[in-house]
């Protein structure tokens, strides 16, 4: 069985679900936690715990029966109590999956419900009912966006005065102004939370809520089985609807994802392009340019996706556009509209509408379609040598997939059935660079051991195993790559060697470890050397590393004639440039127009190249 059929599948069991009643909340056993967070100091010295978030587990008392926990992530101006019952007494999300056999954990994000807010974590906001009923529960009463009117599925008026409305409305809370402190915080404290579970998990998620497991898994790769977004923040780049204003420099997120090649500067590296709608009934997109090749997002390109959208949601028109962003950056995303198999009427909130056990019915459909179907494949191309490099479009082939989740013992079973160990994949040339990206040792000498060539360069980037592991700080995998042998010579990226990637990245350890194998700290001339590279990214600790290397030139011209000076000075980084000018770097050197340091100052008023008004001049 192929994933690509999932959906279809998926519409054959709408029928057998419709009509499907509910008996009454199913035993479970209850435990809670808080994850995350650490002592700060308040105002008066004193020590507060601050960042933390709560956590609920639930296990069916008749058993846990599927492989994967769910963990339900709520949106804005809400709290864990969405998915335990709905407003109008019935049973939620929680209960069905417990029916199912799944253990469920239910958080609180941070600073919301039982997880503490306290005085100088930012200003709160709370929507008002008016938002929400023209939003969530009533939008076919003010027909805001094309698909508002089609609105049927919510139980009552859902205006103020109902008992249903009143009842949801009195369940949501303040919420944090700061859309990048509240997702570093949930992405810490989720982090931290799939580190106790110790095992991979499903992330369902909701709106705001929604965004969070592109986060966490970017940071937890080997930890997420699945993901499902129903209506996530989005689309990317920009808000839709309400207006057009920029949002979500990432893309998806306000705050950095791993992308391949790394990107420093959102506004610059991701390069965007406009893809206009075939519909008045929905919006234009703004996503990865063709030219560059899109950026990948190389830590979810093998976590399955799916966003769900509902038919009268406000989302309607534009989370295909969030759908496009993922699968251009080679996320493997399917996106479900739910009125394509015959559910209509639901809007934004669809867990708390009339149909809600029949929309879950359907997700669980999917999610165990992704749980079974790649053991299945799995286990046909290991009975089947001919197909044992097949490639499929999720993980490309099954040793991929296996490098991917961090299997020795399955990764070892494809090698000794013949799966070759210099296959090509899309996203990673080799399962060696994949698995030198994940930091993963003990794959990377099993894969070395199997004939991985750790000099092979991708085709797409040009990155080695070597480079790989370089740019991403990882000094214990890229140790083992360098005592075998590992070229740290040759470029990569176009034009970068192992050198430029980690001093870019201000990977000091990693920065001293390439050095001592033999790494040239002068390559390559004419181009961006490691020091240029350091210089312009403020990375201090390696700027004192080089200079303190014989041949390293403080004063070297690159391109356009641009010194580390110029380069520190431009960029706004004081103590790069403080540590330059001890070192002796040209405080007159000029570059090809003609401008100094001290005019790059001068221009934002300033008359001291050294002082610290340059940062804040710049920044």
């Amino acid at each position: 069985m192929h994933i690509k059929t999932a959906l279809l599948l998926i519409t054959g069991a709408i029928a057998a679900t419709a009509s499907r009643s509910w008996c009454g909340e199913v035993p479970a056993q209850r435990s809670y936690m808080y994850v995350g967070g650490q002592y700060t100091q308040n105002s008066a010295g004193q020590h507060v715990f601050a960042n933390q978030m709560y956590v609920e587990k639930l296990t069916p008392t008749a058993g846990v029966t599927k492989p994967y926990p769910i963990i339900f992530i709520h949106g804005q101006a809400q709290t864990g109590t969405n998915w335990l019952n709905k407003p109008d007494g019935g049973e939620g999300w929680a209960s069905y999956f417990l029916s199912q056999g799944y253990a469920c954990y239910i958080l609180d994000q941070t600073f919301r419900g039982r997880s503490a807010w306290f005085p100088g974590n930012g200003t709160l906001s709370v929507y008002s009912a008016e938002l929400l009923q023209q939003r969530f529960t009533a939008s076919q009463l003010y027909n805001l966006w094309p698909q508002a009117s089609l609105h049927s599925q919510w139980n009552g008026t859902g205006v103020m005065g109902d008992p249903i409305f009143d009842a949801y409305y009195a369940s949501t809370v303040e919420f944090l102004n700061s859309a990048t402190y509240q997702q570093s915080t949930v992405q810490a404290a989720g982090a931290a939370l799939l580190d106790h579970i110790g095992s991979p998990v499903i992330l369902l998620s909701h709106s705001q809520g929604g965004l969070m497991p592109w986060l966490i898994a970017d940071v937890r790769p080997n930890l997420v089985h699945s993901i499902v977004s129903i209506e996530p923040t989005g689309p990317p780049f920009q808000e839709a609807v309400f207006s057009n204003i920029s949002a979500r420099p990432y893309g998806l997120t306000d705050i950095p994802l791993t992308f391949l090649p790394a990107v420093t500067n959102p506004v610059t590296d991701l390069v965007k392009r406009v893809i206009p709608s075939n519909s008045s009934l929905y919006s234009d997109c703004v996503v990865q340019a063709d030219s560059p090749a899109p950026r990948q997002l190389v830590n979810l390109a093998h976590v399955p996706v799916l966003v769900l959208t509902t038919e009268s949601s406000y989302h309607a028109p534009y989370d295909w556009c969030t759908v496009q962003f993922l699968q251009q950056a080679g996320v493997p995303a399917q996106h479900l509209q739910l009125a394509d198999i015959g559910i209509h009427g639901n809007g934004h909130m669809v867990f708390m509408e009339k149909n809600s056990l029949q929309v879950a019915a359907v997700l669980k459909q999917w999610i165990e379609l992704m749980i079974f179907c790649g053991l299945e494949d799995l286990h046909d191309q290991i009975n089947n040598q001919e197909n044992i490099n097949a490639v499929d479009e999720f993980y490309g082939s099954a040793l991929f997939a296996a490098v991917y989740k961090g299997n020795e013992q399955v990764t070892s079973m494809l090698l000794k059935s013949g799966a070759d160990v210099n296959a090509i994949g899309s996203v990673f040339h080799s399962v060696l660079q994949l698995a030198s990206s994940q930091g993963s040792t003990s794959m990377m000498k099993l894969l070395l051991q199997a004939g991985a060539n750790m000099n092979d360069e991708g085709a797409r980037y040009g990155m080695s195993a070597v480079d790989v592991a370089a740019e991403n700080g990882l000094e214990n995998a890229l140790r083992i790559l360098l005592q075998k042998g590992g070229d740290i010579s040759k470029n990569s990226m176009g034009s970068c060697m192992s050198l430029q990637l980690a001093a870019r990245q201000g990977h000091k350890r990693v920065v001293e470890l390439l050095l001592e194998y033999g790494a040239d700290p002068t390559a390559p001339p004419g181009e961006m050397p490691p020091l240029i590279e350091a210089a312009a990214h403020g990375r201090v600790s390696v700027i004192r590393i080089l200079l303190d290397q014989p041949d390293v030139d403080v004063n070297y011209r690159g391109r356009r004639n641009m010194t580390p000076l110029l380069h520190a000075a431009f960029s706004g980084h004081y103590e790069a440039v403080r540590v330059i000018l001890e070192s002796g770097g040209e405080v007159n050197s000029q570059n090809d127009f003609g401008a100094t340091a001290l005019s790059f100052a001068a221009s934002c008023g300033f008359t001291n190249v050294g002082g610290a008004a340059l940062f804040g001049c710049v920044e």
